[in-house]
């Protein structure tokens, strides 16, 4: 079996992570099949499949610095910063475990199968990464680094601001507090 690798896109990033998050997730996952015979009258047989699924892996929350848009004033001695990115999640890697896997003679697991169960796998790192308030720590992350580019700035003798909403404004109104 010849298997062919090759990159198919590369693309320049600037991605920030502030945060990294261990998360880990155990559920069941299948489906029923409700299968029917004539046995001289129509009989409904379920034919289950399951299996438990234990998924482990590393949430990388952090700002897509892409969406962020930087304006140097040189006359006036100004950096300005505009379309401050949110923090979002940049990436799950992750990896399964299955347990248990149960399946019946007309109901068995396809490859179409372990692979809605790997991405039903990532989604629950996803939703447990929400959850978890991961977010909110890398929107803290994000104002401390706001903060350490402000210090860098100003000790050169210039000023950091912000334009958002057809106006200019100091980063101190930005940065989060405690």
């Amino acid at each position: 079996m010849n298997l062919r690798s090759c990159c198919k896109d590369v693309k320049k990033v600037l991605k920030l992570v502030t945060i990294e998050g261990e998360m880990m997730e155990t559920y069941k996952g299948g489906d029923i099949r409700n299968l029917t015979f004539y046995l001289p009258f129509p009989t409904n047989v379920p034919a289950p499949k399951q299996a438990i699924i234990h998924v482990k892996g590393k949430v990388l929350v952090g700002f897509d610095l892409n969406k962020m848009s930087v304006e140097m004033d040189e006359t006036n001695k100004r950096m300005i910063l505009s379309n401050l990115p949110e923090p979002e999640i940049l990436s799950v890697d992750h990896e399964l475990s299955y347990y248990n896997i149960e399946e019946s003679w007309f109901n068995t697991f396809t490859a179409e199968d372990y692979n809605r169960l790997n991405k039903e796998a990532k989604q629950k790192l996803r939703d447990a990464a929400l959850k978890s308030g991961l977010l909110e720590k890398a929107n803290q992350q994000g104002s401390q680094l706001l903060e350490a580019i402000r210090f860098m700035v100003e000790s050169t003798g210039w000023t950091l601001e912000y334009r958002g909403e057809g106006q200019t404004i100091p980063i101190d109104s930005l940065l989060l507090r405690g």
